[in-house]
């Protein structure tokens, strides 16, 4: 290109016509987001039959209205005349203003396209009149609204700065983006959960259409990041007499269209298609799941998927046919599920973080596909999965559906059961605190499920998890142990659990070493180091949302999408970038960067930090955010994350600076117990009663709050209170306490955790206590075995009980033959 001729270039003119025939027909298939600015309105008339006003305009009517002298500062005007004058009368003035009465043939066609989601910076009812006349009710929503209840929502408009139809007096100097006050929080919208979900559906839409926006609102301007992924798919539709220094500052984020709104609503209503493909591979809810039957793997992929969790269906396919070196374990509950289906149609696979869930799917999954069966999966929850379903119904195939942490999804299961009767089978996965709610849910529908517990691991399952280990070099100092002091190992310190096992791999010297010194660039750099723990974290409460959009709503800040992030994370080779998405997906991996490679006092501070920022947002709070806030709340989370130096320490620390930073979480008894479980770790049980006891106290005050988890930890503090008492008929009192608590309880591992402090108590007091005790005490451990095998006839209905449990219930056996024993022999 001759560069001499470049400054005669009509850089406005020049735009390429088949990208903007690409936004068109994208634009009808149902996935792009539509941004309105002031531009869009314009043609519309209002009440007063005159075209909507301009800020400068309007500032000028409202300083007519309130008889001070005129200026253009609509901030400014605003804020003067509300403290001076009476807001009924500017209320019924904006009414007057921005209550559009009609629209133009070109508004029309734009409201009618079938949007992700619509956005807008305007006040006024424009796009929903516009709406109205493509029989399409459309609802204005405020930043006041919880996104959460919205997230599949189509038929809505979200007014960052405040909507016409909702304003009032009261919302006039709140919600209402106008006055000097107002835009004194001018982060109102980046502040809110609706920037979350802005961000989400940037992530997840085809393209996002911003027609009629100029840069001016800074704010939103925030929220477009400077990412070329979004940037390729972000396109603004401007006045074909935009000037220059716009167009250029417009560019910067998208491709800028300088054709006008008319023109642009033209289009769309030219170019609308009669027709969409119906075929299961046009699908945005579901996608097929399909595999390489070639998909050979390394000892060093096998590595990458027990440290890092980078799993593949096609290498787990080809673990499950070929001669090498397993993959991952092979689950015993893969056949039990598959038989299971030939009879029902829902299994759900139910387990803790990082025991295998994901895998066994994967696992299910594969063998499905090679039996020639058609299975699909969620892609996007927000989509129309309805049309998705139905597609799939008409095929009359037997058809198979995967959907990990499926309690937030019990709507799809409900349509996918109704539309495909017998042909619909639903393979579900969901973490212990969803799963119960979520079986509930499905229960009152009326639709029964087949139940597995995927937490433990068989006998024949810890001698392939010790192969896998064996193999990749990864046993460390046990290396050199045998193969049944190694299996044991597996079974009484890692308790037969996956997550617990690869923690212990993670951790030792070689692994800590490997990943501090690629670890070290990140912790360099403040903006890294905060967006990587804000991955760790999400990996550890909500793993199925770590991507790019939540991850910039928890770490507060942009930087997870600038280019020197991406080149930091590629370089330490630690997580994998891949689209809006982190590939690296295990739970246990992000928990053993926190507890490993972070500083408690900083991981403190962001947790504070976090919730003090969750908390603003309570009653709009979506889902994850929701998720998020609950997730730091326990104490379990915190006890995994923080590094094991000086635990208890750390443990009062961060639940007194939340007390500084929250302070409103002192009325939540939630918050008391969790304090109340910290104070016990350090074995100061006279405090960790007071806290218990404010706990109860708090949860008198609602009568909704479910008292069983204190309950649970009360009982836990008079077994320990009991094991220490030296007076022999005050610790059976405070035994009898705990155990009359416990027996109520419903049967979980939870509960058998608590009752393990039994044998504590067996063992270190019972030869002090008097007969009838003694005999009371008996009762009490048959009373628990009873509990027990009738929680293991349960979780195990094919009686093949895990090596854990087994181990844990003969303890309790072995402690009524103690008994027995010492009887014969006296």
């Amino acid at each position: 290109m001759d560069i001499s001729k470049l400054g005669s270039v009509d850089v406005k003119a020049s735009y390429d016509s088949e990208s903007l025939e690409s936004l068109i027909a994208k634009a009808h298939a149902g996935n792009a987001i539509l941004f309105l600015g002031a531009g869009f309105s314009k043609g519309s008339v209002c009440e007063s039959g005159k075209e909507l006003p301009l800020a400068g305009q309007l500032s000028i009517e409202i300083c007519k209205l309130g008889k001070f002298e005129e200026d253009e500062d609509l901030a400014y005007s605003a804020d003067y005349y509300l403290k001076y004058n009476d807001p009924a009368k500017l209320v019924g003035m904006l009414r007057g203003r921005f209550h559009v009465t009609e629209v133009s043939d070109f508004h029309k066609s734009i409201a009618s396209v079938n949007w992700r989601r619509v956005y807008t910076t305007n006040y006024d009812n424009a796009y929903e009149l516009a709406a109205g006349c493509s029989e399409k009710v459309v609802s204005p929503i405020t930043l006041d609204h919880n996104p959460g209840n919205y997230f599949r929502n189509r038929d809505i408009c979200i007014h960052i700065n405040g909507a016409i139809q909702t304003l009032n007096s009261e919302s006039l100097e709140t919600i209402f983006k106008l006055s000097e006050s107002s835009y004194t929080n001018s982060d109102a919208f980046s502040d809110s959960s609706w920037s979350y979900r802005f961000k989400k559906d940037i992530e997840l839409c085809s393209q996002i259409v911003f027609v009629g926006y100029s840069l001016y609102d800074m704010e939103v301007k925030r929220l477009l990041v400077n990412n070329d992924l979004i940037k390729k798919k972000t396109f603004f539709i401007a006045s074909p007499d935009i000037s220059t220094k716009s167009h250029h500052r417009l560019s910067s984020f998208g491709e800028v269209f300088p054709i006008g709104v008319e023109n642009f609503g033209n289009l769309l209503s030219k170019n609308k298609p009669d027709s969409y493909p119906k075929e299961l591979s046009y699908m945005s809810s579901f996608k097929k799941e399909d595999i390489s039957y070639d998909a050979k793997y390394s000892g060093s992929q096998i590595r990458d998927f027990l440290l890092r969790g980078k799993c593949s269906l096609n290498h787990i396919s080809y673990s499950l046919t070929s001669d090498s070196s397993p993959y991952a374990v092979e689950r015993e509950q893969v056949g039990e599920a598959l038989n299971i289906l030939k009879k029902k149609n829902v299994v759900i696979l139910h387990g803790s973080l990082a025991n295998g869930k994901s895998v066994v799917l994967d696992q299910i999954a594969s063998n499905l596909i090679m039996e020639g069966k058609n299975v699909f999966s969620v892609k996007d929850r927000e989509a129309g999965y309805e049309s998705d379903i139905e597609k799939i119904a008409e095929s009359n195939q037997i058809s198979y559906l995967i959907i990990d942490d499926f309690e937030s999804s019990t709507d799809i299961v409900r349509y996918y059961s109704s539309c495909l009767g017998d042909n619909g089978k639903l393979i579900l996965s969901e973490r212990p605190n969803g799963y119960k709610k979520a079986v509930a849910t499905l229960s009152d529908l009326g639709i029964g499920t087949y139940n597995i517990n995927v937490d433990y691991l068989h006998k024949s399952e810890l001698e392939s998890l010790d192969e896998i280990i064996s193999n990749t070099g990864l046993w460390g100092k046990y290396a050199g142990l045998s193969k049944e002091a190694r299996i044991r190992r597996l079974e009484k310190e890692c308790e037969s659990q996956l997550s617990v096992t690869l923690m212990n791999i993670l951790k030792s010297p070689d692994v800590i070493s490997r990943f501090s010194s690629a670890f070290s660039n990140i912790l360099k750099h403040p903006d890294t180091k905060k967006t990587v723990h804000a991955i760790c974290l999400i990996q550890h409460i909500c793993p199925s949302e770590c991507n790019k959009s939540f991850i910039s709503d928890i770490s507060d800040s942009s930087h997870v999408y600038s280019r020197e992030f991406e080149e930091r994370i590629n370089e330490s080779n630690i997580f994998e970038v891949k689209g809006s998405e982190l590939t690296t997906r295990s739970s246990i991996f992000g928990t053993f960067l926190l507890n490993s490679l972070y500083k408690s006092s900083y991981s403190i501070d962001q947790l504070v930090r976090v919730v003090e920022k969750l908390n603003k947002n309570r009653s709009t709070q979506t889902k994850e955010e929701s998720e998020m806030y609950r997730g730091i709340m326990k104490f379990g989370t915190i006890s995994a994350i923080l590094p094991d130096d000086d635990k208890p320490g750390s443990y009062i620390e961060f639940y007194e600076k939340l007390k500084d930073k929250v302070p409103n979480v002192i009325g939540n008894p939630h918050f008391w117990l969790q304090y109340a479980m910290a104070v016990m770790s350090t074995n100061n049980l006279s405090d960790a009663e007071i806290i218990l006891d404010t706990a109860y106290a708090k949860a008198n005050n609602n009568p909704e709050y479910d008292t069983t988890y204190i309950d649970n930890q009360y009982a836990r503090l008079n077994l320990k209170k009991a094991i220490s008492e030296p007076q022999s008929k005050l610790c059976y009192e405070l035994f009898e306490k705990a155990h009359n608590i416990l027996k109520r309880e419903e049967s979980d591992i939870h509960k058998f955790r608590q009752a393990g402090l039994y044998i504590t108590f067996y063992q270190s007091r019972f030869s002090t206590l008097p007969k009838r005790d003694k005999v009371n005490f008996e009762h009490a451990i048959k009373h628990i075995i009873r509990q027990y095998e009738g929680f293991l006839a349960y979780e195990y209905p094919t009686g093949d009980v895990p090596p854990f449990h087994i181990e844990n219930i003969e303890s309790f056996r072995d402690v009524l033959k103690d008994i027995a024993s010492s009887r014969i022999s006296a």
